[in-house]
């Protein structure tokens, strides 16, 4: 027989080994050193002496016995032990305490120092502020302390400046407000309870309402929707569901402070639903809070970082910066894609009232709490990865997910405009792969989207309605009017399906695309994570944002050694299948999009896809802006599921054979899978070539071992590589996570246009009316002046006080700026948000027109070059020593000047020059034009037809070229004399009736070609070191 040590042996050894580390991390913590972490043992009783090795942990367990009254176990941060005590006392000192002390170091050598400690208050750890805990890390460690401590009914997580008072309409009570919670406690039985929140319901007029619509008869309760997360009371058997608070790392986000609010905000009314309520009998008020003040004190000491914001009056930062993100993450996890919570949440939302319990029933049953969980929520979704009490239910939630399961359905959209030929071919192959299953049903859907010519339209529409299909309905929606395939995609109805097919007319299918479909449905679609959005069938190899193929792929397919699966974040249009719900989340968010929203991505090549035509466009960007994925095959030989067979469309009119045409061929048009290609993949993909009868067999009997070994030959989808919308595959979570805070701002900077005005002296009445005239544009603009004279500066912040663009206007003074260096200014640059910054002269003309044209160039096709307009601009080839080493780069430099073009905003803080002199400052524009010229592409420089009355004069080439002189003297100390330096311009004849033209319509031209990179120069770093560049 194996001896085991008695429990009380055991329980005393642990007592040993958490003193002695409790001693020491408390002795780190009065040298001002933090400790990591600190361990439950370390907590104090209240007669200030620590509890002998006869208690458990150092404190004597407090045994819950049955009985009626609820016990409440208080977790709180306070500042200091006073402002604890003060808590503690509020409370009758009837309720046990938890203390983090985060301002104050309580010695433990000095345990008499406690003596005055009333009844039942714990300090659990402290240390300096410096060096203080998060709000919720000190929770958490407060809620490990009582749960080792004490048995609890109800955690209350309790700030320290908090002051209670029974609500008007009950103090007639006459009692002390702990009574009146246990009584409360008592009666209502809640897994969640809160107070109400008065500033909330100030701020928004639904909660107010919710609260008078949804209360209880007598009023004591309502429902527990949108409340502050620093005084909640938590049930024992929920607690673990919330404490820790989340999030702590889930999706990228981590919340210490504020954010965890949102979490709580979803969580508690629309799991709990009836059993959380709001004790309408107290009321509080906090005494250091932000809403407390005016927004001058709000201003006073603010300052922010990329997740935080500081007041200098408040105690704790906010992540209220965070919020947005962080909602439209959890929103990704919902089954109903609708629901609405938090702030959000509407009177019509709430339809439960707070049902009161008694002592049996005091907490909802396990069961029946992952019986809500599985129907609110995705379980596996990463925003309850790291959920101790999912962890702890996970077999159950599983069991219940499997039952609570739909029959699957997936309806196959088909999409024809007036290519009748290629309907044919596709139509061929989609009758080749349907088969019968008793676990999905398939419908057809055939959208006509008729052709402007009679005779097509007739046929067609004839044999539409002469489709029929031996195992799927048809149903034929044909349009009264041409409509695109954009609205005739984005118009479809998801009816009662679960999921999505969505097949273009010029498509043609793999007999195994359905067969593939099946098994990625059911390993990974038809319970995972919400941000696996669907699966392509198509084997994309040419990723269209970066004009590259992707990584691992050439014009010859994937490497052998790659075959499988991946993770990316690009929808498709050749054979994407989506998760109905996402589906509508997309299109529903698109409905709520502005008309002038253009969707763009941080240097992308698809930012030229015109909006009017693309669905595909702004579901990137959707999917970009949440971290939204799809599946998709890597397949050797230039194997996929799907292809293209190139026929000639709205969006794509190459005619086949062109120049042109070859190259789509090799970089899109792909070979169908076929059965005996399987033998050469993984055993996985082997199955697909099983006979007709054996598949269904299978598949119908799917919980029989054999289907579930196909499923179990796939890898599971944490080991798949992730790639972002680049292609770059993602590293970590905590990598990813970074990369997702950098893209979202990048998102953010992308959708905008920063304007930089250089104001001269005598510009601002101009200026005033070039700003008004920007303004109107449909591009959402941040307009920033800045001009050396404080006068004109001072003379346009008046004139345009009452502007209603005046909340997007800066207006900036800064002495030692010129018409050649305003750009450098840091006090300009601190003010740039955007991506695409615009550089203006007020002396120079510009028409919106000309303006806008400019912007979309840059964006769609130049985002990280400059993209100007001719007026302000020469074409010149260099001659003599001082040109010279131009020429190593390209055969000719396009020399322009700082107005009327828009450059990346980062150029901007690349360009550096050794010294600190007004030539030096000025001489930048000199080493961005050498950057450029060592790129492989040449400067954009838009035609812009004016009048020559306003085209720069002659003697503009004598002033750049005595300019050029003196920073190349500056730069190289080469002593170039100003008739070394001969700049000639460049003319070329152009149609004069085109009203605009760009240098691209002559790239292949002898006189505007730009020479490949040279080996010897390389990315030209070295070239600009021996300028003098830092």
């Amino acid at each position: 027989m194996t001896w085991r040590a008695p429990p009380r042996i055991l329980r005393a050894l642990a007592l040993v080994l958490l003193t002695a580390a409790t001693t020491l991390l408390l002795l780190q913590s009065h040298r001002g050193i933090a400790p990591v972490q600190v361990s439950e043992g370390a907590l104090w009783s209240a007669t200030g002496v620590r509890a002998s090795a006869t208690a458990r942990g150092g404190i004597p367990r407090q045994v819950q016995h049955a009985q009626a009254t609820p016990r409440v176990c208080l977790l709180g941060n306070a500042e200091s032990v006073a402002t604890a005590e003060r808590s503690h006392r509020m409370w009758g000192q009837a309720f046990p305490s938890y203390w983090y002390i985060w301002n104050q170091v309580v010695p433990s050598t000095s345990p008499s120092q406690l003596n005055t400690h009333p009844a039942q208050l714990h300090v659990v750890a402290s240390s300096l502020k410096a060096r203080a805990l998060t709000f919720a890390d000190g929770i958490q460690l407060n809620y490990q302390a009582a749960k080792e401590h004490d048995d609890c009914d109800y955690y209350f997580v309790h700030d320290d400046d908090l002051e209670f008072t029974v609500a008007a309409g009950f103090s007639q009570t006459k009692q002390p407000i702990h009574a009146v919670l246990l009584q409360w406690l008592q009666r209502w039985q809640p897994l969640v309870a809160g107070f109400p929140w008065d500033v909330g319901r100030a701020r928004y007029s639904e909660l107010s309402a919710i609260a008078h619509a949804r209360a209880s008869t007598d009023g004591s309760a309502s429902p527990l929707v949108l409340f502050d997360n620093g005084m909640v009371l938590y049930h024992t058997s929920v607690a673990d569901f919330f404490i820790p608070f989340a999030p702590a790392g889930e999706g990228g986000f981590v919340g210490k402070w504020t954010l965890g609010a949102q979490f709580l905000h979803l969580f508690v009314p629309w799991w709990l639903r009836e059993r959380a309520a709001t004790c309408e009998q107290l009321r509080y008020r906090n005494l250091i809070n932000l809403d407390n003040l005016n927004r001058t004190e709000r201003a006073r000491g603010r300052k922010e970082t990329d997740t935080l914001v500081f007041y200098g009056a408040v105690r704790h930062p906010y992540e209220y910066k965070l919020n947005e993100k962080y909602r439209n993450f959890l929103k990704s996890g919902l089954r109903d894609s609708a629901l609405r919570f938090g702030p959000e949440t509407r009177v019509a939302d709430v339809t439960w009232r707070p049902a009161s319990g008694t002592p049996s029933n005091a907490s909802a049953t396990t069961s029946q709490l992952i019986q809500r969980l599985v129907q609110l929520y995705h379980w596996r979704h990463p925003a309850l990865s790291n959920n101790a009490w999912v962890r702890a239910h996970a077999n159950e939630l599983q069991r219940q997910s499997a039952q609570a399961l739909p029959k699957m359905r997936l309806d196959l959209h088909i999409f024809v405009h007036e290519r009748v030929t290629a309907f044919q071919t596709l139509w061929t192959s989609v009758q080749a792969l349907l088969r019968p299953s008793a676990h999905m049903e398939i419908g057809i859907v055939v959208h006509h989207d008729p052709s402007p010519k009679p005779q097509i339209r007739a046929e067609l529409s004839k044999a539409l309605h002469a489709l029929v299909h031996p195992f799927a309905p048809i149903k034929v929606v044909e349009h009264s009017r041409p409509l695109g395939l954009k609205a005739s995609i984005l118009k479809l109805a998801t009816a009662d399906a679960r999921f999505i097919w969505l097949l273009e007319d010029d498509l043609e299918v793999s007999p195994l695309a359905l067969r593939f479909a099946e098994i990625c449905i059911w390993r990974y679609l038809q319970n995972g994570p919400s941000q696996l959005l669907g699966l392509s069938l198509y084997a994309q190899l040419y990723n269209e944002v970066t004009d590259s193929y992707l990584p691992g792929a050439s014009k010859t397919g994937y490497a052998a050694t790659l075959t499988g699966l991946r993770r990316w974040r690009m929808p498709q249009s050749w054979g994407g299948i989506y998760r109905a719900d996402a589906w509508n989340a997309f299109t529903r968010w698109l409905a709520q999009q502005p008309a002038s929203a253009r969707f763009l991505l941080p240097q992308s090549l698809t930012n030229r896809w015109p909006e009017a035509y693309s669905w595909k466009k702004p579901l990137l960007y959707f999917m970009a802006e949440r971290g939204l994925e799809l599946l998709y095959p890597v397949l050797p030989h230039r194997w996929s599921l799907t292809t293209n067979t190139l026929v000639a469309g709205t969006n794509d009119q190459v005619r086949a054979h062109s120049s042109k045409w070859l190259p789509k061929v090799e970089r899109f048009k792909l070979s169908l899978l076929s059965s005996n290609d399987t033998q050469q993949l993984a055993p996985g993909w082997q199955e697909l070539a099983t006979s007709d009868g054996a598949w269904t067999k299978m598949i119908n009997g799917s919980r029989d071992y054999a289907w579930q070994r196909v499923l179990a030959a796939f890898p599971s989808l944490s080991t798949l590589d992730v790639l972002d919308a680049h292609g770059h595959v993602l590293g970590t979570d905590a990598q990813d996570a970074a990369r997702r805070a950098t893209e979202q701002k990048a998102l953010s900077a992308q959708q905008c246009v920063s304007v930089l005005i250089y104001l001269r002296h005598d510009q601002a009445p101009a200026t005033i009316a070039l700003v008004k005239k920007l303004s109107q544009t449909p591009i959402d603009l941040d307009l920033i002046v800045v001009s050396p004279d404080a006068a004109a500066a001072h003379a346009l912040q008046t004139a345009t006080t009452r502007e209603k663009w005046a909340s997007h206007l800066t207006v900036l003074h800064d002495p030692a700026v010129s018409a050649m260096s305003y750009m450098w200014s840091r006090t300009a640059r601190q003010a740039v948000r955007c991506q695409a910054l615009w550089l203006q002269d007020s002396a120079w003309p510009v028409t919106t027109e000309s303006f806008v044209y400019a912007v979309e160039t840059f964006r769609g096709h130049y985002y990280d070059h400059v993209v100007g307009l001719q007026a302000a601009a020469r074409n010149h080839q260099g001659q003599g020593v001082g040109m010279g080493f131009l020429r190593k780069n390209t055969e000719h430099a396009s020399w322009f000047l700082p107005t009327n073009l828009v450059i990346p905003s980062a150029l901007t803080g690349r360009i550096a020059i050794q010294g600190a002199t007004p030539v030096a400052d000025q001489c930048r524009w000199l080493v961005l034009h050498a950057e450029l010229a060592s790129r492989q592409f040449c400067p954009v420089m838009i035609w812009q037809w004016t009048r020559p009355e306003i085209l720069p004069v002659e003697h503009d080439d004598v002033q750049l070229a005595a300019w050029l002189t003196g920073c190349i003297e500056h730069l190289c100390g080469l002593g170039v004399a100003p008739n070394d330096l001969m700049l000639l311009r460049t003319s070329q004849s152009v149609r004069m009736e085109a009203r605009y033209g760009t240098t691209t319509r002559y790239i292949n031209r002898e006189w505007l070609k730009c020479a490949p990179r040279s080996p010897a120069i390389g990315d030209g770093s070295s070239f600009l070191h021996d300028l003098g560049v830092a």
